[in-house]
C-alpha cells in the first residue's frame, strides 16, 4: 500500500510563490499567551508559479543565439522540449508500480489469512508484480540514478531555467530547494519497488513449490481452496446458532 501511494505521488504537482517582496513586517504573539512578540514579513507583489514533473517537456532546451540567454532566447530560436516526456520514466512508475501493487494486495492478503486461492494462480499473480515493479526499479535507476557527465536539466523556478550538473539526476533534485519533495518522492518509490522485486520474487518461488507439494501449506500460507478453510464442517450434523 506504501508501495502504491508513492509510485502515485510521483505525480504531484509543485507550487512556489515567486517574485515576492518583503514591503512592510508586522508583529505579532507567538504564543496564545502573548508572552512574546516576533515580526513575520508581508510579502507581496508575487505570484504562484507552478509545475508538474510528470507533463514536463523542455528538454532539450532552445539554441540560445547571440544576445539571448536560456530565459530569453533571441528571437527566432525554436522552443525547447522534443515532443516526449523528459521524466519518462515517472510514467513507468506511475502505472507499473501502481497496478503491481494492486495485484500484490489482492494476490497477498488472502494466503496471509490462510484462505489463499490455488497455489499456481497465486504464483503467477505475484510473478507478474514482480516482472512490474522490477520495470520500475530499472527504468528509474537508468535516468535518475545514472552518472553522466555536463547532464541538462531544468529548473521551472530558478533564474537561469537550464542547468548543465555532473551529478545524478536524482541527487539534483533531493538536494534542490525546489524539487526536493518530487526528488525524495521518487527516491522513496525506488527503494519500495526494489523491496518488494525481493518479496515478490520469494513468495512467487514458495507458491510454485507449495503447488507441486513441496512444502507445507503453513509455511507458504498457499493452499487451493476448500469449506474447512472457511469454517465449514465437511459432514456431520450442523450447529444452529445459540445451541451446542
Amino acid at each position: 500500500m506504501i508501495t502504491a501511494c508513492l509510485c502515485l505521488s510521483a505525480g504531484q504537482r509543485i507550487a512556489w510563490y515567486m517574485n515576492g517582496e518583503t514591503s512592510y513586517i508586522v508583529w505579532r504573539c507567538c504564543t496564545w499567551s502573548c508572552w512574546n512578540v516576533c515580526p513575520y514579513p508581508v510579502v507581496t507583489d508575487g505570484e504562484w508559479w507552478t509545475t508538474r514533473p510528470l507533463t514536463q517537456d523542455m528538454l532539450p532546451g532552445p539554441v540560445v543565439g547571440e544576445g539571448g540567454n536560456a530565459t530569453n532566447p533571441k528571437h527566432g530560436d525554436y522552443e525547447p522540449g522534443d515532443g516526449e516526456a523528459d521524466y519518462w520514466s515517472i510514467w513507468v512508475l506511475l502505472f507499473c508500480g501502481t497496478f503491481g501493487s494492486l495485484i500484490v494486495l489482492c494476490t497477498a492478503c488472502g494466503p496471509a489469512m490462510r484462505k489463499g486461492g490455488p497455489p499456481l494462480a497465486t504464483a503467477v499473480a505475484m510473478f507478474v508484480a514482480f516482472l512490474l515493479h522490477l520495470a520500475c526499479c530499472i527504468c528509474v535507476g537508468i535516468q535518475f540514478f545514472s552518472y553522466q557527465e555536463d547532464q541538462e536539466v531544468y529548473n521551472r523556478f530558478a533564474y537561469d531555467q537550464y542547468d548543465h550538473i555532473s551529478t545524478t539526476l536524482s541527487y539534483y533534485l533531493t538536494t534542490n530547494k525546489y524539487y526536493y519533495s518530487f526528488g525524495n518522492c521518487v527516491v522513496s518509490a525506488f527503494v519500495f519497488c526494489l523491496f518488494s522485486c525481493f518479496y515478490e520474487g520469494i513468495f512467487a518461488l514458495c507458491a510454485v513449490m507449495a503447488h507441486h507439494d513441496m512444502m507445507e501449506p503453513s509455511v507458504t500460507g498457499v493452499r487451493k481452496w476448500d469449506s474447512k478453510g472457511w469454517g465449514e464442517p465437511s459432514s456431520g450434523p450442523s450447529i444452529e446458532a445459540g445451541k451446542v
